[in-house]
């Protein structure tokens, strides 16, 4: 990564964009902006040369939280306003219609050479009062020059001739039987292989496979006539395989039998070891493992490894839940026998990881430097490397790509040190993500290369669908939407063919996410189907997130009825989550469901205990689009309510700093509340100014369209219906609501083209999505809990 130019800045006339710092600067002057503000601008400046789609600015900004489109609007608006964009020139960031926002003004990228060497640092040159000395004349200097030279040649001539250090052999370590009949001990089923593969990996003489990883591949499904074992070598290129199997004797007895089959590099062996602590047991098998396998005992530090039975059983406890995916519960685990056992850094770099996988980021950032300092004090290249990877993908999560960068420069040379061709393709398929982030194209393709060249020379096959991954990745960064959606199509035939159904479960929500944004909604909505049929009990987050995914597609085509079911599900998985912004959003749905079959009033009533689980302080964005939705399904079950639900949204909104951020909302809820009072002249002022004001984006246009039609339905006011169909197409229109609504107004009006209009776009959608969804039967495996 060295020798290349790295972006520090952009200038956008009087303006500067520091990703560095994370500050926008006017004339010098700081321009005050709220953190994901600056992300979504430095995120359109990065990628100016194409319009972003909505699904992939929340992918970028918010990963896969659902995002209501009145929080996504706001942004916008606040990224525009900061520039002096009203959103009607589109003078800096403009919406591009059927395809997103695109950032329009100049911008000059200011760069500084990767490869000038860093400044010292403030103290590291000593002063000295000394006279300078004097200069030596130029042919001495010459000379020392080119006995400098000499001597060089003399150590590179015979390294460059010598052959490739060949990489250890790959060991993996299968999970453990437990053969006691003790339910008890079931952790020793991840937990004993995790145990010994982080003791087996304190040495460079064998690359003993992240237990993680193993315990991926073993879930893999095999192809017929291939055993588990066999297909977990194959997917892992492993050439050693060691199995175990723990069997009681007697009480508090027990015999931990071990098969190490090495293939072609050493005979089978089989090992036996009798203990009273299981844990103990599999400390003690690791040394006759190396045995068997005709290695040196391992050196290592004082303290490396756990000080009793008690701390090894806590550590292989905690990695069995953590090779479960229930980081929550591995996490106790992990700090108490990191707290006990400082030298032992494994534990401290899981609990790491842990922190980072249950929203500690904060503390997970700082235990996993802690891990990379102690591992570079006792020469753990690997485990130095591996702490450097997990920083990545943390400063990644954060939007600090160039950080990024710059952690995983570092962990390159370490992990080729550690003669780790896995770790080291990690490492460049990271980069190459990171750098398609910051469009540094160039750079990306490298890495890209490099991990194609160590994945196709070592046959890590697990890695390809990764590598596919990447390469979509760059080709979105291109704006190549068709290179994009061939590269997702690689990623998840790769990994079918090696059976990995956890990544092909994610490789098909990202092809249907690539094939929503290009507009196939029929192929995106069946796959969305096929994604949370499989994902539901396996996956809570994509299981949200492509049932929420699919649930709003079935809105959008009319199928309401179908809803339900899918709500209930994701509300059950929201509570096991305890996350209450996914039970907001389900009951969200359970709304929409009900609206759409007629029953204002359960859907009001719905919208009301969404809004409950919202704290305004927290989140005001979802907690007014709420509101709105509130608003509109009161109107029709319950118009005496849109008072109070006007004077809370008012009440919200002067308690932000910007109220105007939500003038659109305002006056949208203002104008039904006009309506319910029987005041139609107040109700089209309020839509006018809706209409007139900063408009937040094209993908809360909607809302004015559907407000506005109900308004005139109800109120039989031409005006406002002007006010609502302003740029209105029904023939393009995806929004089966909108349309349900323009029907009824222009059969009123005796518009029988564009009553024909909209009753053929309504039964095309609704079409569409039907015959999308006849090959995912989806609807039996959706009972509600």
């Amino acid at each position: 990564m060295q020798g290349q130019e790295q972006t520090t800045g952009y200038r956008c006339g009087c303006y500067f964009i520091d990703p560095a710092q994370r500050r926008l600067r006017r004339d010098g002057e700081d321009v005050p902006l709220e953190a994901k503000v600056f992300d979504l601008i430095l995120l359109l400046v990065e990628r100016r040369e194409r319009a972003l789609g909505k699904q992939e600015v929340v992918e970028a900004l918010w990963g896969q939280r659902p995002i209501s489109d009145a929080a996504l609007s706001q942004l916008v608006y606040k990224a525009r306003r900061a520039f002096d964009d009203d959103g009607k020139r589109g003078n800096v960031i403009r919406t591009v219609y059927g395809r997103g926002l695109q950032w329009v003004a100049p911008v000059e990228p200011i760069a500084d050479a990767g490869d000038s060497l860093p400044a010292p640092a403030i103290g590291s040159i000593p002063v000295s009062s000394a006279k300078p000395a004097r200069r030596r004349p130029r042919l001495a200097l010459g000379l020392v020059a080119l006995l400098a030279l000499a001597a060089a040649g003399l150590w590179l001539i015979p390294t460059s001739k010598a052959p490739p250090v060949p990489a250890p052999p790959r060991l993996a370590l299968l999970p453990t039987e437990n053969a006691t009949g003790e339910k008890a001990l079931d952790w020793v089923g991840h937990g004993l292989p995790g145990l010994m593969t982080s003791l087996l990996g304190e040495s460079r003489d064998v690359d003993a496979i992240d237990a993680l990883q193993v315990a991926r591949i073993w879930d893999y499904t095999p192809p017929p006539g291939r055993s588990r074992a066999e297909h977990a070598r194959f997917a892992a290129h492993a050439d050693i395989l060691v199995g175990s199997r723990l069997r009681k004797l007697a009480d508090h007895l027990y015999e931990l039998d071990v098969h190490v089959d090495a293939g072609g590099l050493a005979p089978p062996a089989d090992i036996a070891v009798t203990g009273e602590q299981p844990a103990t047991l599999g400390m003690q098998a690791v040394e006759r493992i190396r045995h068997a396998l005709k290695l040196e005992p391992a050196a290592r530090a004082p303290g490396a490894r756990p000080a009793d039975a008690y701390l090894a059983e806590t550590f292989a406890r905690g990695l069995d839940e953590a090779m479960r995916g229930r980081w929550v519960k591995a996490k106790p685990y992990f700090r108490l026998c990191a707290q006990n056992a400082a030298g032992f850094l494994p534990a401290r770099f899981r609990l790491g990881q842990a922190q980072v996988n249950t929203d500690e980021s904060d503390a997970g950032e700082q235990t996993l430097q802690q891990a990379l300092a102690g591992a570079r004090a006792q020469g753990d290249d690997a485990l130095a490397a591996n702490s450097l990877l997990q920083l990545a993908a943390l400063a990644l999560t954060r939007h600090r790509h160039a950080d990024a960068l710059a952690l995983l420069d570092r962990a390159a040379p370490l992990a080729e040190r550690a003669r780790d061709p896995a770790l080291g393709a990690a490492i460049a398929l990271k980069a190459v993500n990171a750098a398609a982030r910051l469009h540094q194209l160039a750079l990306a393709r490298r890495h890209l290369s490099q991990a194609r060249g160590l994945i196709e020379r070592h046959q890590l096959r697990q890695l390809e669908g990764d590598l596919h991954n990447s390469e979509g990745f760059i080709a979105e960064a291109q704006g190549d939407l068709a290179a994009s959606e061939t590269a997702n199509r690689a990623a998840l035939a790769a990994s079918e063919a090696v059976g990995n159904e956890r990544n092909a479960r994610g490789d098909a929500y990202n092809l249907a996410l690539v094939l929503a944004r290009e507009g196939k909604n029929a192929e995106a909505m069946k796959l969305f189907a096929h994604t949370y049929r499989r994902a539901r009990g396996i996956d809570p987050w994509l299981t949200f997130a492509s049932g929420d995914n699919l649930a709003i597609a079935l809105l959008n085509a009319g199928l309401g009825d179908r809803v339900e079911p899918i709500a209930a599900q994701l509300l059950a998985t929201a509570k096991e989550q305890h996350n209450r912004v996914w039970q907001s959003l389900a009951w969200m749905l359970r709304a929409g469901s009900r609206w759409y079959q007629g029953d204002a009033a359960a859907s009001l009533a719905h919208c009301r205990t969404a809004g409950a689980l919202i704290d305004p302080a927290q989140d005001p964005a979802l907690r007014l689009a709420i509101q709105l939705s509130e608003a509109s399904a009161a109107l029709v079950a319950e118009p005496q309510a849109l008072a109070a639900i006007a004077h809370d949204a008012d009440r919200l909104i002067d308690a932000q700093q910007q109220p105007n951020d939500y003038a659109y909302e305002r006056q949208l809820i203002h104008a039904m509340a006009a309506s319910a009072a029987r005041q139609p002249a107040q109700a089209r002022d309020a839509l006018k100014a809706a209409a007139a004001g900063p408009h937040p984006s094209d993908a809360t246009a909607d809302n004015l369209h559907y407000i506005g039609l109900t308004i005139a339905l109800r109120d039989a006011d031409k005006d406002a219906a002007a006010l609502a169909l302003a740029g209105f197409d029904p023939g393009a229109s995806s929004n089966a609501d909108v349309l349900r609504l323009y029907a009824q107004w222009a059969e009123r009006q005796g518009d029988r083209d564009g009553h024909a209009r909209a009753t053929a776009r309504l039964a095309s959608l609704r079409t569409e999505a039907q015959a999308a969804l006849a090959a995912e039967p989806f609807d039996e495996a959706l009972a509600s809990p």
